[in-house]
């Protein structure tokens, strides 16, 4: 007999608790949100009656959370016949309060505070199920097909068991990336922003990549990377972590670092690895690019 699933999803405004009950109804779980806490002990009373699959999202903004958070996240805990997770969202600051301005949303515990203060007292509410989350996902930097990914590694029996991996490539000029498990710096690779002819465009174009590509280091470096990446992800996925993101480094993020991200990618792929390719910062160049040269410059890879 298959044993019963519960999920509970929660975390702070505007780090995705929607687009996480989309993803696990999407996997056959019934999904209930804003589900009051005073109502989760009756629903879980007569786990007999429960379907085989259930997701409830949990919020601070639902009636009388304060009251019953620690006690609902120690109860959950002590369940039989039934297997529990807490899966709690978060993002940075920063993106959560760009979230909030570009949706012109207001913060569901705002009552006349600003959202940075109405964030703060949402993660201090939210601490109980917070300390008790069988998994933590930072949204800042997924789009919302990545963080299904993350989700479906691991819920979804009939997905890849595989740990997930994300490769990013980015510019140091545009600061760190917040949520990477491994950075790596490609500077010393010679810079096709120094060609005029391959300045306008990225690592995505062919004749970029050959370029980079030709320096003697990169081949040095690609392995040394490939040999420490194959070696540390599987120690990772001994760890039931869901995803790892590995995040590849150059001054702009346009060239050098996404000819890496693009060739580690395909070789980690080849040895059997569930790998997803994200350049972070590429279109900051794309946008940078003199009208002149744009004409001159690839629309796509």
């Amino acid at each position: 007999m298959t044993q019963k699933h519960i999920i509970i999803v929660t975390g702070l405004s505007g780090a995705g608790k929607s687009e996480a009950l989309n993803c696990l109804e999407d996997m056959g779980f019934e999904c209930i949100d804003n589900m009051p806490l005073s109502l989760t002990t009756p629903l879980l009373s007569d786990v007999s009656a429960l379907p085989d699959k259930l997701a409830l999202g949990v919020d601070a903004r639902t009636r009388e959370f304060e009251t019953y958070a620690q006690t609902f996240a120690d109860e959950l805990e002590h369940i039989s016949g039934i297997k529990t997770d807490i899966v709690y969202l978060t993002a940075s600051s920063a993106e959560l309060l760009k979230r909030f301005s570009t949706n012109r949303r207001r913060h569901p515990l705002a009552m006349g505070r600003p959202v940075d203060e109405s964030l703060a007292l949402e993660e201090t509410l939210l601490a109980p199920l917070k300390n008790k989350a069988s998994l933590t996902i930072d949204t800042s930097e997924f789009a919302p097909s990545n963080f299904w990914k993350v989700l479906q590694a691991q819920f979804d029996d009939a997905q890849n068991p595989h740990m997930q991996v994300f490769i990013t490539s980015f510019g140091f000029k545009h600061g760190m990336p917040t949520m990477a498990d491994m950075v790596f710096d490609v500077r010393h690779l010679k810079n096709p922003h120094w060609e005029p002819s391959l300045k306008p465009f990225t690592g995505e174009s062919q004749k970029v990549r050959d370029y980079v590509e030709s320096d003697d280091n990169f081949e040095k470096t690609s392995t040394r990377l490939l040999d420490l990446l194959t070696y540390q992800l599987p120690v990772f996925e001994t760890l039931d972590r869901p995803y790892a993101t590995v995040a590849i480094g150059c001054t702009g993020g346009a060239h050098r670092s996404v000819t890496m991200a693009i060739y580690i990618e395909k070789a980690l792929k080849e040895a059997g690895f569930s790998a997803t390719l994200r350049h972070r910062d590429i279109d900051k160049h794309k946008n940078d690019i003199p009208v002149k040269d744009s004409q001159h410059a690839p629309k796509s890879a």
